[in-house]
């Protein structure tokens, strides 16, 4: 008889207690602990939106068509106000030559007036891959992008 009244004491306390303390949902239910940790948010989580499992990171970058010439090619206008910040990158090689791609910032079509290197990715041969700029060019400054040649291609990821 103890033992019956015992477990129905038992029973009760824990009912009790998850009336009382109801388990609490996770930011990103489902997802990994270093995610949870830092209570992000995924888009699937809350309004439906295009894509499943999308990190929301208040950035939103542009991704630049792609440049393969020697030629200064302009991959962003010169805005009127406002900065451009060029986050980084791309870079493809068609064959295992080597390569470089150069960044510039200029006014002008194509950057032709006052034209600035910011930098140059691959004196010898870059690697295939993404490179972090972290640039911020000032108003009224177009971005630019000029590579060895067409077997080097490179693409701005810009905000």
């Amino acid at each position: 008889m103890k033992r019956f009244l015992l477990a129905g004491l038992a029973l009760l306390l824990v009912g009790a207690l998850t009336t009382v303390l109801p388990p609490q949902p996770s930011q990103a239910q489902g997802r990994s602990g270093d995610q949870q940790m830092a209570r992000l948010r995924f888009a699937k989580d809350g309004v439906q939106s295009q894509g499943s499992g999308v990190l929301q990171t208040a950035q939103v970058g542009t991704l630049s068509a792609a440049v393969a010439t020697a030629t200064r090619t302009e991959v962003v206008a010169a805005p009127a106000s406002g900065s451009t910040v060029v986050l980084g990158i791309f870079v493809e090689k068609a064959t295992a030559t080597t390569g470089s791609v150069t960044l510039t910032q200029g006014t002008g079509t194509n950057c032709a007036t006052s034209p600035t290197v910011i930098l140059t990715i691959g004196a010898g041969s870059p690697a295939i891959g993404y490179y972090a700029v972290n640039a911020i060019l000032p108003a009224a400054k177009a971005f630019c992008l000029t590579t060895d040649a067409a077997t080097t291609s490179a693409r701005a990821l810009t905000q």
